[in-house]
């Protein structure tokens, strides 16, 4: 009995190792589709990351921009008064606030020029006289601008900045 048995667990074995062979080379062909999926789900995988994020830093970049849109619109609100005096000085044509503007500005470029002047003149060895005298010339042309600039000023000669034709009342 021994031998019979021997050849049966022997018969058994080569069975069970065919049938083992069998399935390791039905195995192989699945393993290679396998890995050829792999390769194709890494191939659309990696691009997907990469829009991933390029989609992340279009979401940042929306929420920059929307919190630099809520403070722009934080910066009209604010500004709203503002707006609404100008729109009311360009229909009065109030010329005082901006004549004197222009005037100040202009007096202050002048003296800026007068006392330059000055400075170049000392520097170039005129003496304190040719100085002095250099000043006095240059703030009395100052003087004569600054009034030039005021009466050459008014609403006839103004467009607002905003558009309309200018009131003139002076």
């Amino acid at each position: 009995m021994p031998l019979f048995r021997y050849e049966y667990l022997r018969d058994k074995t080569k069975e069970l190792i065919a049938h083992i062979q069998g399935i390791e080379s039905r195995m192989l062909p699945i393993q290679f589709s396998l890995d050829d999926f792999a390769e194709i789900v890494d191939a659309i995988r990696r691009p997907l990351a990469a829009q991933q994020a390029e989609l992340e830093a279009v979401k940042q970049r929306i929420s920059e921009l929307t919190q630099n849109l809520a403070g722009l619109v934080q910066v009209e609100q604010a500004l709203k008064p503002v707006v609404i005096a100008l729109d009311q000085a360009a229909a009065e044509c109030d010329c005082d606030w901006y004549c004197w503007l222009c005037t100040i500005a202009t007096g202050a470029f002048l003296t800026v020029v007068t006392f330059l002047a000055l400075f170049g003149v000392m520097a170039a060895g005129g003496g304190i006289l040719a100085s002095l005298l250099t000043m006095f010339a240059l703030e009395a042309f100052n003087v004569w601008y600054t009034k030039f600039t005021y009466d050459s000023f008014t609403c006839a000669n103004i467009t607002p900045v905003w558009g309309g034709r200018p009131r003139c009342d002076r």
